[in-house]
């Protein structure tokens, strides 16, 4: 998906909020408009599990960016800035 259809209007940010500060064990199950839940569970930011919403990883992290619609970033990039590729030793004894 492109960053474009990732942004948020500030009502489906405030929906992924109510999702996000509600408690699995002691609260009620979330409730937010159908178009907004689903949406948010199309970006992926929630997932509807047993009939209860749900915020996964990506959507805590659209809420540590805020509501000004900044991309993403990409944590991926430091893990892959971070392996090292080596060339394991040769077995055959031949140089190469």
């Amino acid at each position: 998906m492109d960053s474009e259809s990732k942004t948020l209007t500030l009502e489906e940010f405030v929906s992924l909020l109510v999702v996000g500060n509600g408690c699995a064990i002691t609260d009620l199950p979330s409730v937010i408009p159908a178009e907004h839940s689903a949406r948010l569970i199309a970006l992926g930011f929630i997932v509807d599990l047993y009939g209860s919403l749900r915020m996964t990883a990506p959507g805590r992290l659209r809420i540590t960016v805020g509501f000004e619609n900044k991309p993403l970033p990409d944590l991926n990039q430091k893990r892959r800035a971070a392996v090292t590729w080596s060339r394991p030793p040769s077995t055959s004894g031949a140089r190469d």
